[in-house]
Parts: structure tokens; sequence; C-alpha cells
């Protein structure tokens, strides 16, 4: 159970926060549960609950972070519903470009479409990365597969992602080649494990950690880039 500073010096309450902060989704599923166990059978809340066991319950709250971009998709009476869009720093930009991580999210079913098609090859794992090292610039997507799949299917896989980016700002630049043609490397099989292995080691919780789906993060991209075995590019656009 969390428990509060009574009172004391500020060290007492900077050191009560960071303990919370780094337990947070803990600390979400004891306040509510206390909260539930404090008020079941309670009229107010029976007419939200029903005949919930709060017993039996196991909360999985969605921890939104600062910053994060959410969207209002409706009310419930006067209580917006929000919905998910991205975190504010994973977005995709090179040039004139934004795209969120749902955008990706999408572009990858396309591109990973193609590859289940086979029956020979599933998508495990992927993320993403805008590369600005050499102009012009282009996204990189990390791809860790299991099975088989030749280098003809994983560049149909590559193409088809380029294309199925719609934000007006990405298709100008790709259009003009003021954006290079999207990359797709494949990782070996068990990269994604080693990245969460290497995160729970410097302190990071199990439950808490996720790769990103766009990363900006040295150490990350360090990793995937030395368990990367294939680099296809896109042919869109009129690329080569």
């Amino acid at each position: 159970m969390t428990t509060f500073p009574s009172g004391g010096e500020c060290g007492d309450i900077i050191d009560w926060f960071d303990d919370v902060a780094e337990r947070a989704g803990t600390v979400q599923t004891e306040t509510l549960r206390t909260i539930l166990e404090a008020n079941h059978r309670v009229e107010y809340l029976k007419k939200w609950l029903k005949d919930v066991n709060v017993n039996e319950m196991e909360s999985r709250l969605y921890r939104y972070r600062l910053g994060d971009v959410v969207q209002v998709s409706g009310f419930y009476r006067n209580t917006p519903k929000l919905s998910f869009v991205c975190r504010r720093k994973l977005i995709l930009t090179v040039n004139i470009d934004k795209n969120t991580e749902k955008d990706l999210q999408s572009v990858v079913e396309k591109g990973s479409q193609i590859l289940h098609k086979t029956k020979k090859a599933e998508l495990i794992d992927f993320t993403s990365h805008a590369s600005v090292a050499h102009q012009p610039g282009h996204y990189v997507i990390y791809w860790e597969i299991k099975g088989e799949a030749d280098g003809q299917l994983l560049s149909e896989c590559c193409t088809e992602m380029d294309a199925s980016f719609v934000d007006p700002g990405y298709v100008v630049s790709r259009k003009s080649s003021s954006i290079g043609p999207l990359e797709l490397r494949i990782v070996e099989e068990g990269t994604f494990e080693k990245i969460v292995e290497h995160f729970i080691g410097i302190g990071a919780g199990l439950n808490q950690f996720k790769t990103p789906r766009c990363t900006t993060n040295p150490v990350l991209l360090k990793i995937l880039d030395a368990c990367t075995v294939k680099k296809i590019r896109s042919t869109a656009y009129g690329s080569s």
C-alpha cells in the first residue's frame, strides 16, 4: 500500500515522489483498488460497477505521460472520452512531413500483410527512426521476423510501406526527393529481447518498459544496427 509522508523535511517529500514515479503502475492499481474496496456496494458506485467483484479485479490503467497527444473521440455525459494518438516525441519527421505512431502502425500492417501471405514468415516486432545523418534524410524501419523471406519479398514489403504513408508533407517530399527512399532493416531473431534485457538491466521495470515505435535513443539504435542482417531500399516514387 502506498504511504504518504506525514511531515519532516522537503527531502522526504521528494524521495516519496521519486518512489511513486518509479512505481507508477503499481501505485495506480493500489489506489484504484483502495477506492473501490472502501466504497464498494455504496449506491453511487454500484450504479457504475454493477456486480463487479473487487477482490477478483485486476486493474490495467493506461498510463498517459505529460505531453502525450490525445484526441477527444466523444463524450460520456459531460465527460470527454480521450483517444490516444501518440507520444509527443514519437513522431517521424525529416522535412515538412509528420507521421505519428498511429500512421506508422498502419503502414507496417500493410507491409506485413505481404509478408504473411507467403505463410513462411511473420513479423515479430518493429520500431523506426528518422535518419538525418546523410542528406536527404529518410525513414528507417526495423523488423524482426520469424521464418524465411527472400530479398524480392522484402523489397515488396518495403516499397508498399513507403507508398502507404499518406501524410501530404511526406508524399510531396518523396516526389521531390527531399526525403530519400524508405529503408527496411531486418534484425536477427531475439534483438528486441536484447533491448528489453538491456533497459531492465539499467533499472527499467519489466511491466513498465515498452520498446518505442519511433526512437532517437542512441543506445537502442546501436543495438538495432549491431543486429541488422539485411538492408532493403524502397523503389516507390521511381526510387532505385
